[in-house]
């Protein structure tokens, strides 16, 4: 693992990655302290307890990766390349979103659009990977808010972000 790997010594990692740079090397990497920020954007927005939600995701990109906390007042998507997302909702009007690119680390306000049980989620105005926060204010019962509705036909609205 780079974090253990000094340059000359054996790397018992050979038959399923190449030889890795010397930890000192990578500290200068782009990306090197990309997990120390995930750690702190999980903190400063309640993340923890995130549980793997791939329903979340209507016919969901490759590579593409939901999560929601346990009382499903909030979502994290990851994607690794700019893409729009269409994701499976209950009371979509609750729900506002907020992006962040992993390259500036930078916010944005994706513009959505409610249909019936969705949100659509347009691609964002940046390149590189980056990931969805989704939040509506808690529900007294601790019922999962997030879950595949039943489908209807509508006319969809337009809510921009603040």
């Amino acid at each position: 693992m780079f974090q253990w790997y000094r340059a000359g010594e054996p790397f018992a990692g050979e038959a399923f990655s190449p030889t890795p740079y010397d930890w000192r090397q990578v500290l200068h990497a782009p990306g090197a302290f990309d997990v120390t920020a995930l750690r702190d954007f999980i903190e400063t927005h309640s993340l923890a307890g995130l549980r793997p939600h791939q329903e979340l995701l209507v016919d969901p990109p490759p590579g593409v990766r939901a999560a929601v906390v346990p009382d499903g007042s909030r979502a994290l998507i990851y994607a690794p390349w700019p893409t729009a997302l269409t994701l499976a909702v209950d009371e979509p009007a609750e729900w506002t979103a907020s992006q962040w690119t992993l390259e500036d680390r930078r916010r944005r306000h994706p513009r959505i659009t409610i249909r019936p049980g969705e949100l659509y989620v347009d691609n964002p105005a940046a390149m590189g990977d980056s990931v969805l926060l989704l939040t509506r204010p808690a529900h007294p019962a601790a019922t999962p808010a997030l879950r595949l509705p039943a489908r209807a036909a509508s006319t969809a609205q337009e809510r921009p972000q603040p």
